[in-house]
């Protein structure tokens, strides 16, 4: 959170002791922040619904990705009516959204106009979405700008732009309290560094 994030995304399955690392999570983790677990669409209710269960007794849990399989509707409508984690569908079709089986869906890796189409299934249906463009700095300014015309684009999105630990851009994007500025110069907003990119 010094970073300026509010958000870890986290990808578990049920049996890597998601409890026991939630603990060790809780344990060190400033007031507010809370994590994002994908669980990667591959598992049952039967599974996964005690595990989303013991998930909910930590302030640290904050919303699940991809819990069961998405074959499973009912299986989805079950988990979204017994628990208050907000449910979100990435490996999915946006109908998720019309049959309200989500309380929210990830764009994750969209083309721009598969991510135009789902946002504007998202506003038809008031299901907020958050994009996944995984990048440096490039990659990042691309997302904001994304974000800042979808309008239900209003769940924290992902990105890695600050795992590089230097970029081809002379500037970075900062996160500040969880957001980050959409860049007013011409084109992404940035500049590409020729040394850098010559390295």
């Amino acid at each position: 959170s010094g970073r300026g994030y509010h958000w870890l995304k986290y990808h578990v399955d049920e049996v890597q002791n998601v409890i026991d690392q939630t603990i060790a999570m809780q344990d060190v983790a400033p007031p507010g922040f809370q994590i994002h677990y994908d669980f990667n669409a591959n598992s049952t209710y039967e599974k996964i619904a005690p595990v989303i269960k013991e998930l909910e007794k930590f302030p640290i849990a904050g919303r699940i990705e991809d819990p069961i399989v998405t074959t499973d509707r009912s299986g989805w409508r079950r988990l979204r009516a017994e628990t208050k984690l907000p449910l979100l569908v990435h490996h999915g079709p946006a109908d998720f959204m019309v049959d309200g089986l989500c309380d929210g869906l990830m764009a994750g890796h969209a083309p721009i106009g598969s991510a135009a189409k789902t946002a504007a299934v998202a506003e038809a249906t008031g299901i907020p979405i958050m994009l996944q463009q995984c990048g440096g700095t490039i990659n990042q300014s691309f997302l904001a700008h994304e974000a800042a015309v979808f309008k239900m684009a209003t769940i924290d999105h992902v990105n890695l732009a600050h795992l590089w630990s230097e970029d081809v851009t002379a500037q970075r994007m900062p996160v500040d309290d969880g957001h980050v500025t959409v860049l007013d110069e011409p084109g992404l907003g940035l500049t590409l560094d020729k040394k850098k990119i010559e390295e």
